[in-house]
């Protein structure tokens, strides 16, 4: 490792200029500030290098170095907060307003509705008119009209823009911040006539282009009789249009690890670079052959950027082959590290948010890894047959790869697929042959051999996603309900350095490190499982239109849901994986509330609608069953309403005891607000989930 940075002058200063970066994303600081600092330390580098003294001598030669790091910290952090100016000053629309704005990307089809960007231009309220200079997303039920609603539309529309909040789950996507780092901080649901496209269309040429070439690529696929799954397979893996993947194909492709190949990124533009430096093979015959060469192949590759959407994950694998194209053009010993970390610098640069996007960690880590690893544990063994030693290069690389990436997967997805090397052995030259084979189609596709194309890349997709589903279908096929904090992903990622060390180094002193790193992991997991099986809760989450209810007492452990959320197991990996397996409780029973609460046999966490959590307990009020009911009043902790059953606060202060009154994000916002008007005048205190977030009790 230490030979990497001493040899790679680009990857010494990536380092502290990610830091800059890291810093001041989680500590606020004055722009002035930083640069004030940045200033200084630049001021002394160049005082630094201007006495003879100083730079002759090796004594203080550490010092040169060392100043040219904080220099590029500080530089990182600047770069940061200036790109982050200025900060949200937007406010929840009262009343509806008419704005005006253009489509800034391609609409996203969704099942019923489109997402899209639109940057503002005008707005007018109370006959008053005001410019804007402001990116919302918005989302327009899917119809005929909306259908018809392109990149660079200016659109006419009424709505109240609301700021873009989480729900306020515990554990849950925060989602805020995810919109915040792209300068989106509100949105806003169009319906009916509430909008009215403009006629005006001011697109870039380039993106304009591509876009409409993407499009007539996606219609010769199905020309050519590539439907259903294989093409929403097809689409996805060489054009980056997901919109017709299917949930179970999805998950299919995560539990087998092959997700990877459905975002276009280095392993799709490699493909591509290798097939045209075969196809464009007979330009070394000419004089300046290898330089049209590198401009035709690196043309090549920022188109097909362009048309796969110019997604991050996509630009970054363009940018980093570019370089790696005039490297190769120019016969210079490149060395790769360099080339990563030019692209890393190019892009942080430009835009710094990047580096907390979950792809552009995976990209370079990835990239990282296996140009480390590669070659190290490839030459462990050789084998006589072309064949093998192919199957062993594609086995390193997903090692490499799954060692790089495999913790900060288990961070962010809670699950690591176990049978990786045996779908990658299989996937990755199957997704090169559907590549190769795609290309052939869209060149080939007015002549006589398009149908042969076609047939055969329509049974590689068959036989891709036959495979997928066997992976997935096999006993263990994933580990799930991994939960992994950010203290844990650290000391991780520590010991898998120290064992590469000592692989590498064959030093007893990286055993030692090892070793105790093992045992501080070991028994924070200990302690982390202890506390949290002790630990007696009950969490009301915020869901729209569902309720989801978590429940542990005395090791045992409950999530009750609404018959349809019970019943949607997608759903709710979405809503809860994340909470669940940080509680240790990821296989936790599903009690449909409808079916199961009031006559539930576990009298220890639920019974006739009241849940227990050992030191409190709530009542669930979900259908109608208590009215008109008399005798003694019920004693509970917490009243929670739900389903809009159609109870007034004096009936439940006639029927029940409670100190509080929870009233759960399902309900109507008329039935909330009456609610919540009653308690004010009964003085009643009350919790309403969906303006304050999940309802926790322990």
């Amino acid at each position: 490792m230490n030979n990497i940075i001493r040899k790679n002058p680009i990857v010494r200063i990536v380092i502290p200029f990610i830091i800059g970066i890291i810093i001041a994303y989680n500590f606020y600081f004055q722009v002035s500030l930083w640069l004030a600092a940045g200033s200084i330390a630049l001021l002394l580098l160049i005082l630094f290098n201007s006495s003879k003294t100083l730079v002759s001598s090796f004594k203080y030669r550490w010092l040169n170095g060392l100043l040219i790091l904080v220099v590029w910290f500080f530089i990182g952090g600047a770069v940061l907060i200036i790109y982050n100016i200025p900060e949200c000053k937007y406010e929840n629309d009262i009343t509806e307003k008419i704005y005006y704005g253009k489509i800034v990307n391609m609409p996203e089809d969704a099942k019923t509705f489109r997402k899209m960007e639109v940057k503002l231009q005008a707005c007018k309220y109370s006959d008053t008119i005001q410019e804007q200079d402001e990116k919302v997303i918005l989302y327009i039920p899917k119809d005929s009209l909306s259908d018809k609603l392109n990149y660079g539309d200016f659109i006419f529309f009424k709505t109240k823009l609301h700021l873009i909040t989480n729900k306020g789950n515990p554990d849950e996507f925060d989602y805020a911040t995810f919109m915040k780092r792209k300068q989106i901080w509100r949105s806003g649901f169009l319906y009916g006539d509430s909008w009215k496209a403009s006629g005006r269309n001011e697109a870039s040429i380039i993106l304009k282009t591509a876009y409409k070439a993407r499009n007539s690529l996606l219609s010769i696929l199905k020309e050519n009789g590539i439907s259903g799954k294989e093409f929403a397979v097809v689409s996805a893996l060489t054009l980056g249009y997901k919109a017709e993947l299917d949930e179970p194909t999805k998950s299919a492709f995560v539990a087998s690890g092959a997700m990877h190949i459905m975002a276009v990124s280095g392993l799709h533009v490699g493909i591509i670079q290798l097939i045209l430096n075969y196809i464009l093979f007979f330009f070394k015959r000419f004089k300046r052959g290898k330089l049209i060469k590198m401009l035709i192949i690196i043309l090549c590759l920022w188109a097909y950027a362009l048309i796969t959407g110019l997604s991050p994950s996509v630009s970054r694998a363009a940018l980093m082959f570019s370089f790696i194209q005039v490297g190769i053009s120019l016969k210079r010993d490149i060395s790769i590290f360099n080339i990563v970390a030019i692209a890393a610098l190019v892009i942080l640069l430009f835009n710094p948010n990047q580096l907390f996007e979950v792809g552009f960690q995976f990209s370079f880590l990835a990239v990282s890894g296996i140009i480390y690893l590669h070659n190290k544990i490839y030459k462990l063994l050789s084998f006589k047959y072309w064949i093998l030693d192919k199957a062993w290069a594609i086995t390193v690389a997903s090692f490499a790869a799954q060692l790089s990436l495999g913790i900060l997967s288990i961070y962010y997805f809670n699950q690591f697929p176990n049978y990786f090397l045996l779908s990658n052995l299989i996937i990755i030259p199957l997704t090169f042959l559907i590549i190769t084979f795609t290309v052939g189609l869209f060149v080939f596709t007015f002549t006589v051999f398009s149908s042969i194309f076609a047939f055969i890349l329509k049974y590689l997709a068959w036989f891709l996603i036959r495979f997928v589903s066997f992976i997935q279908e096999l006993p263990f096929s994933q580990s799930t309900g991994i939960y992994l904090n950010i203290p844990e992903v650290i000391i991780w990622y520590s010991l898998i350095i120290l064992i590469i060390a000592l692989f590498v180094r064959k030093k007893a002193v990286y055993l030692l490190l090892a070793q105790s790193l093992l045992i501080v992991l070991l028994s924070k997991s200990f302690v982390s499982y202890v506390s949290v099986k002790d630990t007696a809760e009950i969490t009301v989450f915020n869901l729209n239109k569902s309720i989801g209810i978590f429940v542990s007492n005395t090791n045992q452990s409950c999530l009750i849901c609404d018959s349809v959320l019970a019943n949607d197991s997608i759903s709710r990996g979405f809503y809860f994986k994340k909470f669940l397996s940080h509680r240790n409780s990821y296989n936790s029973p599903v009690i449909s509330i409808s079916d199961t609460l009031r006559h539930g046999k576990n009298k220890n966490i639920f019974y006739k609608d009241v849940i227990n959590s050992g030191s409190k307990n709530i009542m669930v009020l979900h259908d109608e069953h208590y009215k008109n009911k008399t005798g003694n009043k019920l004693q509970v902790d917490y009243m929670l309403i739900t389903n809009n059953v159609n109870y007034s606060i004096d009936e439940l202060l006639s029927l029940f005891k409670f100190e509080k009154l929870i009233i759960a994000a399902d309900n109507t916002y008329l039935n909330i607000n009456k609610w919540q008007k009653e308690c004010k005048k009964k003085g009643i205190p009350f919790y309403n989930i969906r303006e304050s977030g999940a309802f926790s009790c322990k």
